[in-house]
């Protein structure tokens, strides 16, 4: 055990032996976290070492990989000391750097894991913390900035001091609006004259970008070996140069001498000619003649030109943690705002709802849009999809789910008494005359043709919440309703950090007593 410790020890000074500044004035204690692109250390002053250990000031020191961005080091340092300090946002005591190595040092927060708490919360202790949590972020969004990594690891929460802190702004970035450009067409394209287009550059008249040296050794070899014999069958001659299939063949063809001598002069004579003699039959097509002001000059060829062929990229960040991305980012919507975070919250607070955490699980955008699919249904994806300017497959058909009975159902999933009374009462009410026990048990254990789960469990968004499920619900409507609003999926009508403040479920100092006829009458508006 000895070793073991002395072996971490000396672990941890190794990694700081680059950054002088810490080894001098910090002890360092333990490693308390580590992400892609730093890792963070628990350490106290040297000069406190006499002092008892319930008395030191502790500090976090987060040590930068040397290969990290020097503007994501920036932006992280100018949210540190701009923002944080105030509001559950963490700040920074010091900055230290030594050649390529950089390390920040914070305020240190000893927390409770998520994992150990998140089911024991009631609806006072969440909604206090849901609340810190909206504060932390409306500071964060009042500076036009992004958190996009918000997760329940990077919002400590000591519950015994009643504490919070959001930190980690490694992947924060300020609110960018991305113009969408389109394709240059002919309108805004300048068209070459035949004349301008060079004979011997095939690559050119096909719209393949070429490298210049490699253009420059072919035309010294054809010079250099164009008097040699041929020495390749002269059928290599004639395959046609607008074939892919050709293009194995190319190396052999250069090196042949007879090939180099001719070959550039018969390709450009013949793309040339191809090009006259369809401008020409181009003029006489009403549809050409209508369109020449909207299309480009490969139009209707048996090639594609530099500027069609060049796509140019979606200019979209993905950044952020799986599980707690929001549909905007999966469909790579350009113009990303700071809704981003408002729905990891959602998230945050649908893991508390439901007692299921992670809540999602998929490691890449496209099963977590199949698993958003599952949750919303394949309409309103779709819709958002079209909405957003995005375009999405969908091969098969999803209903909604009633998200309030999920969350009953799951936080229930336990053997209780609630497994009985589902088992006795079904939506699915049989018709007069046929009401016996049998009955009733054959509905029950008939599938939904949609959730495929028991009548008497359906979660389909247009199922009803049954009075036996009511009794299992301790959470008042407000909470749910603040849930679907945090959950929105179409960014733009998201609601705000500082709008989420003032919802009701934060204004209610007590929990509301349970009306059932308000709850019969309440319908889930997902």
């Amino acid at each position: 055990m000895k070793n073991r410790s002395t072996s971490k020890n000396d672990e941890n000074k190794q990694l700081f032996l680059g950054i002088p500044g810490v080894d001098k004035n910090f002890n360092i204690h333990k490693k308390i976290g580590a992400g892609t692109f730093s890792s963070v250390y628990l350490a106290s002053l040297k000069c406190e070492a006499h002092v008892k250990r319930e008395n030191r000031k502790f500090f976090a020191v987060k040590r930068l990989i040397p290969t990290s961005s020097l503007k994501r080091i920036e932006q992280e340092l100018k949210c540190l000391v701009n923002i944080g300090g105030t509001d559950n946002v963490g700040g920074i005591e010091a900055c230290v750097r030594h050649e390529d190595s950089v390390a920040f040092v914070m305020p240190y927060l000893a927390y409770d894991k998520f994992h150990e708490y998140f089911d024991k919360m009631d609806v006072a202790e969440t909604r206090l913390y849901i609340k810190n949590l909206l504060l932390a972020l409306k500071r964060v969004h009042s500076f036009n900035l992004i958190h996009r990594d918000v997760k329940p690891s990077n919002f400590l929460y000591n519950r015994r001091e009643q504490k919070w802190m959001l930190i980690d702004f490694g992947l924060a970035q300020e609110v960018k609006e991305y113009k969408t450009e389109e394709k240059p067409t002919s309108s805004t394209a300048q068209k070459r004259p035949i004349k301008e287009v060079q004979a011997g550059n095939e690559n050119e008249n096909q719209g393949v970008p070429t490298n210049p040296s490699k253009r420059m050794r072919l035309e010294e070899k054809t010079v250099q070996t164009k008097d040699q014999p041929n020495s390749k069958p002269m059928d290599v001659l004639f395959k046609s140069p607008l074939k892919t299939s050709n293009v194995g063949n190319l190396p052999k063809l250069y090196t042949n001498p007879l090939a180099t001598a001719v070959k550039s002069t018969c390709i450009g004579l013949s793309v040339n000619l191809r090009m006259m003699e369809q401008r020409t039959n181009s003029t006489n097509t009403p549809i050409r003649t209508s369109m020449s002001s909207n299309v480009c000059y490969c139009y209707g060829k048996s090639q594609v030109c530099n500027i069609c062929i060049i796509k140019k990229e979606v200019q979209a960040s993905r950044a952020g943690t799986p599980g707690y991305r929001p549909p905007e980012v999966l469909l790579k919507y350009p113009n990303q705002t700071t809704a981003v975070d408002i729905w990891s919250v959602g998230i945050i607070f649908l893991s508390i709802l439901s007692k299921c955490y992670p809540f999602f699980k998929a490691h890449d955008d496209f099963n977590a849009l199949a698993e958003l699919v599952t949750l919303f249904g394949d309409k309103k994806i779709k819709q958002l999809a079209s909405a957003l300017n995005r375009n999405i497959k969908i091969g098969r058909k999803r209903p909604a789910l009633n998200i309030r009975k999920l969350c009953i159902l799951l936080r229930n999933r336990t053997p209780t008494q609630i497994t009985q009374q589902l088992n006795e009462k079904t939506p699915n009410e049989p018709s007069p005359g046929t009401s016996t026990s049998s009955n009733r048990a054959s509905s029950n254990l008939q599938d939904c043709q949609h959730c495929q789960q028991k009548l008497n469990n359906c979660l389909c968004a247009s199922s009803v919440i049954i009075p036996s499920l009511h009794g299992h619900d301790e959470w008042p409507n407000e909470a749910y309703d603040l849930l679907f609003k945090l959950l929105e999926l179409d960014p733009r009508k998201r609601i705000t950090a500082e709008q989420a403040l003032q919802h009701p479920f934060f204004i209610t100092i007590e929990d509301t007593p349970k009306n059932s006829e308000s709850s019969n009458s309440f319908k889930d508006s997902k």
